[in-house]
């Protein structure tokens, strides 16, 4: 068995409850089969015992809007966001996927086990595979979830950001092109559907106040 015991943390469960003084997790492969005071858990000889004693141990934290595809450094404060947007949209899909790789690694290590990625800037298949190397075990990193493409009406929120068309949107007019739009993100293996309900703040003259697609 593959057996791990985390021993001694303060516990916080997510449930609402107090936090749990001097608790023990018990974990076997990827399922956590036991959770509750360390007197009361009892922990197999051949467990490997992970030492909580002095940390606070909770559940991993989700983010629910991410663009791991994203490759801005930290020390980018006061660079002006338009010469950011550039360096990221000249930047090739197979440097992309590595800045992805290191942001879902950097996101595991500070505690995040999902995230929903919701594309935009240059994802086609970069973090559709990304998810799929965490998933075989090839690289580490949290849980995904990816909108795949990011479809927009043509002239829309993001199209008109997207000065620069190396990584350009999928757009799609109306009900027949918008379904083909869907029908083909999920084909690539798309968990989601992103799109913009209005204009936006990004491209030269764009209005939050538009309607990109009518209900139907």
């Amino acid at each position: 068995m593959n057996l791990k015991a985390v021993r001694g943390g303060l516990l916080i469960d997510g449930t609402g409850g107090p936090p749990l003084e001097d608790s023990t997790i018990l974990i076997e492969g990827p399922n956590i089969i036991a959770v509750g005071p360390k007197n009361k858990i009892s922990v197999p000889s051949d467990a490997v015992i992970i030492d909580a004693s002095d940390k606070t141990v909770m559940p991993g934290l989700m983010d629910m809007h991410v663009h791991l595809c994203s490759t801005v450094d930290l020390g980018t404060a006061g660079v002006p966001r338009g010469i950011l947007m550039y360096n990221m949209l000249k930047t090739p899909p197979s440097l992309v996927v590595l800045y992805a790789a290191r942001n879902a690694r950097v996101s595991l290590e500070a505690g995040f086990t999902t995230l929903r990625d919701l594309g935009g800037y240059t994802v086609t298949t970069e973090i559709i595979n990304l998810r799929k190397a965490i998933d075989l075990g090839l690289v580490s990193g949290p849980r995904i979830m990816t909108a795949g493409p990011w479809i927009t009406p043509p002239a829309g929120h993001l199209d008109l950001a997207m000065t620069v068309k190396t990584y350009p949107p999928r757009t799609a007019s109306g009900v027949d092109e918008v379904r083909r739009a869907v029908r083909e993100a999920v084909q690539m293996g798309a968990d989601l559907i992103k799109t913009s309900a209005t204009g936006g703040v990004m491209g030269e003259g764009e209005s939050i106040q538009w309607t990109n697609y009518t209900i139907e």
